[in-house]
């Protein structure tokens, strides 16, 4: 699309509390600030004697290995006019650096402009998903990091430690416009999650620099071991070691989950030999991630040697008869040899099941 939406999130010190973590045993190695001495000795003899070992030393500061790793777990489909769609991410801090005041990452969601549509703008939110369960509305209101455009927000998560997980676990969630670009299947609406490695405490107080003025063995400088995103966002080129990381998550319009599933029982005999009753059962379900209205399901005997049973159309759907499966009349569900049920309707992940019976020719 032609404009871009930036949104910077704020994460309540009730996140960064949540966030904490061991600063032992770091997957990236070594703790920054670890000074780590190696003495070498020499002994020897002169004139028959033994005098104490020579020794020399070397020390140095382990540095501050700054890693971030943002990931797009997995894509979503969406249908025009859906709501609460989610992109999940992942945000690991894979440093060196044990989480105290002096290292946050700033987040912020970016949208692509050379994609088909953005999804609603006023709408989109971003949520730490507490539980790790890829749901955001079960998480407390605390949990919902801010889109206002001109906010920054800053997370503090640990190193991850062997054998832990202290990866924050980020939502975005949104919804999709019912506008002529999203009416055709296969159209995109994608965003970055862009986090960057920043100084100070909760609020931050600008973007970490990395030291550019040669190796001091005796001290601990900052080091950028980022990767570049695989795809860059548009706002700049993400280069390996800059001190931020990003991932690409995208929407994409499907029409094709709204499924249908049709079982058939076992004749009066508990065989399928001719003269046996046997019972179609046809279910539709709307996973699409929107309601659906006028779904009208079909069948059409006319080419099978069957012979349909009168009176025997019943329905179960939300909308008709308060949910409560109900016997519809031939008049009006059954014609030349066709069962047709229609003015069903159907929320997100709701489902309605048609039956009939026909004789075995």
């Amino acid at each position: 699309m032609n404009h871009r939406i930036t949104a910077q999130l704020t994460a309540l010190a009730a996140v960064a509390l949540l966030l904490f973590g061991a600063s032992q045993a770091f997957a990236a190695g070594t703790a920054a600030n670890t000074t780590i001495s190696n003495e070498a000795s020499v002994t020897f003899t002169i004139n028959g004697g033994t005098p104490p070992a020579v020794t020399g030393t070397a020390d140095f500061v382990v540095d501050h290995k700054v890693r971030v790793v943002v990931a797009n777990t997995s894509g979503t489909d969406v249908v025009p006019g859906g709501t609460g769609y989610i992109l999940p991410f992942t945000v690991t801090n894979e440093s060196n650096t044990a989480a105290d005041a002096s290292l946050w990452f700033q987040l912020k969601v970016e949208s692509r402009n050379d994609d088909h549509f953005d999804q609603t703008g006023t709408t989109v939110s971003i949520w730490y998903d507490s539980d790790g369960d890829g749901d955001w509305s079960d998480e407390d209101a605390a949990n919902e990091l801010t889109t206002a455009i001109t906010e920054n927000g800053y997370i503090h998560i640990s190193p991850v430690a062997t054998g832990d997980a202290n990866i924050a676990n980020i939502l975005i969630v949104s919804d999709t416009p019912n506008i002529a670009e999203t009416q055709s299947t296969g159209q995109t609406a994608q965003y970055h999650l862009i986090a960057t490695a920043w100084l100070g405490g909760t609020d931050g107080d600008g973007a970490m620099v990395e030291d550019s003025d040669g190796n001091a063995p005796g001290a601990s400088e900052i080091v950028f071991a980022d990767d570049a995103a695989t795809v860059a966002p548009q706002s700049g080129a993400d280069a390996a070691g800059n001190g931020w990381h990003a991932a690409l998550g995208t929407y994409t319009t499907n029409w094709s989950n709204l499924t249908i599933g049709k079982t058939v029982s076992n004749g009066t005999s508990n065989y399928h030999i001719p003269g046996d009753e046997i019972t179609y059962t046809i279910t539709v379900t709307n996973n699409t991630g929107s309601a659906v209205s006028g779904v009208t399901v079909t069948d059409n005997l006319s080419a099978l040697p069957v012979t349909y049973k009168p009176n025997s159309i019943y329905v179960t759907a939300p909308n008709i008869n308060g949910g409560v499966k109900i016997l519809l009349t031939d008049a009006s569900s059954f014609a030349d040899e066709f069962v047709t049920v229609s003015g069903i309707n159907l929320a997100n992940n709701e489902e309605a099941i048609v039956e009939f019976t026909v004789t075995i020719d």
